[in-house]
């Protein structure tokens, strides 16, 4: 299970990706020694339980045979002594299995630019079991200090800066040269800590660790949201495990805060919006299930939020002939499609049906996926002869001048089209009816609604309702 996503997971990184699976270290050493294969760039080597010698030989084996490439070790565990281990026999990055696919793309994309990567959580806890078994800086740097993507910050006993990584100089803009033996307050002015340095001598008095969210300032006046932990270092080398000086560790989180206000942002536009606008909104997570449902819904429909909260919208309010199109509609969405001006059904809770013109919006989060879809709807009439509640309109017939323009205007496919809008279908659908791709639909709905001068599907699927065009086959 675990080679068949990586396997999707390299597919969605880079289509042209090669993969090969080696069953054992000899058939993978065979593999990367035969010169008539493409040279490799990297190998993903699942371990088992490091200790045996087994995982040691095996990552050994892999880097003596990519001298151009890197080797990933996946592990089953998060143990900071495991990554030290594991990094010092020659992997360039660490991944526990349980990793989320951004982190391990994240650790793909550090190591084919160069880098070495260790998961920021697990590197906190690398470095200070690091400094619990070594003295000098000189250890620290060893185990790629200035190949991670956290801030490494170290003091010792008298306070003095003895250390700082590349990535806390690409933080804050200040070379290693400018502050290395200054006093750790001024390390702390630089990483925005300067008011919190009381609390942080309290918190590692009493509970020997402080964390926080702190602001780094650049010299070039950008800024990043930061977790800044401090906790004291301790030696095994005479001193009985007493403190042998200060470990900070700062961690970017610009990232996850921009997508929290975002979040936030959105909640505060559905508060304030959704109850106040005249049209039909349901908001719904991927699943379809309700998270919002304003005031204009409870009264077409009857149902309270109550009701339908958690619920599968489909489940309740879509009549049964309609919602395989629904779900079509949301897994469009789902996949980040906006559409609008599709006509579905609604069903109230006394039964009566409810013609409905659609527009779906997908939100997307902060990693690029679809959390919410939000479909703004509002009621019509006469757009689709199956639905019930027919205005007036729908049933004029159109004048002979009317149906001329559609006979003249629009080429049989585009009339096609036009009797799919009729029956309230969405483009995805009228793709799949008339076996076409969603791009070129659109432009043969533009088409359509210039060609008979209507601004929106709505009016165009009245006029065609009213000429008697319907569904796919037309003269």
């Amino acid at each position: 299970m675990v080679r068949e996503a990586m396997d999707i997971v390299l597919k969605d990184l880079a289509k042209s990706v090669s993969t090969y699976h080696a069953g054992s270290i000899a058939e993978a050493r065979s593999v990367l020694e035969d010169q008539s294969r493409p040279p490799f760039d990297i190998a993903l080597y699942g371990m088992s339980r490091y200790g045996d010698g087994q995982d040691r030989s095996a990552i050994e084996c892999l880097s003596s045979r990519l001298p151009n490439g890197a080797v990933i070790a996946l592990s089953q565990s998060e143990n900071a002594i495991e990554a030290r281990a594991v990094m010092a026999q020659g992997a360039r990055a660490y991944v526990p299995k349980t990793a989320s696919t951004d982190l391990f793309l994240a650790a793909l994309r550090c190591v084919l630019s160069g880098g070495s990567f260790i998961p920021a959580h697990v590197a906190q806890e690398t470095f200070a079991a690091a400094a619990r078994q070594h003295d000098s800086a000189q250890d620290l740097r060893d185990l790629t200090i200035n190949q991670v993507d956290v801030g490494i910050v170290v003091a010792d006993l008298n306070g003095q800066v003895s250390e700082w990584n590349a990535t806390a100089e690409a933080m804050t803009g200040i070379p290693a040269h400018e502050i290395m033996g200054a006093a750790l307050d001024k390390a702390y002015d630089a990483l925005g800590a300067h008011d919190a340095r009381t609390a942080i001598h309290d918190n590692l008095v009493l509970a020997g660790k402080w964390s926080d969210e702190v602001t780094v300032n650049h010299r070039d006046g950008s800024n990043l949201c930061c977790e800044m932990t401090v906790m004291p270092l301790t030696g095994d080398n005479g001193n009985h495990g007493e403190p042998s000086g200060t470990l900070l560790t700062i961690k970017d989180i610009s990232t996850w805060k921009r997508a929290e206000d975002n979040l936030r942002g959105v909640r505060d536009f559905l508060t304030d919006v959704v109850d106040k606008v005249n049209r039909l909104i349901l908001v719904v997570d991927a699943e379809g299930r309700v998270v919002r449902y304003n005031e204009a819904c409870r009264t077409a429909t009857g149902y309270t939020f109550m009701d339908v909260r958690g619920r599968r919208f489909w489940d309740l309010l879509v009549p049964a002939d309609d919602r395989d199109n629904v779900r079509s509609d949301h897994r469009s969405a789902i996949h980040g499609e906006s559409n609008d001006g599709f006509v579905r059904n609604l069903v109230t809770r006394d039964g009566a049906t409810l013609n409905v013109e659609w527009s779906t919006t997908p939100l997307i989060n902060a990693v690029g996926a679809v959390e919410y879809v939000v479909w703004m709807g509002r009621e019509t009439y006469g757009v689709a002869p199956h639905a019930h509640g027919m205005g007036p309109e729908a049933a004029s017939p159109l004048s002979e001048v009317e149906r001329q323009k559609i006979r003249t205007r629009l080429t049989k496919r585009q009339r096609q089209v036009l009797g799919l809008i009729a029956e309230g279908a969405s483009n995805r659908t009228i793709a799949q009816r008339l076996g076409l791709t969603e791009a070129t639909v659109k432009l043969h709905v533009r088409a359509v609604l210039r060609g008979l001068e209507v601004e929106n599907r709505t009016k165009a699927a009245l006029m065609a309702t009213r000429a008697g065009v319907y569904g796919e086959t037309v003269d």
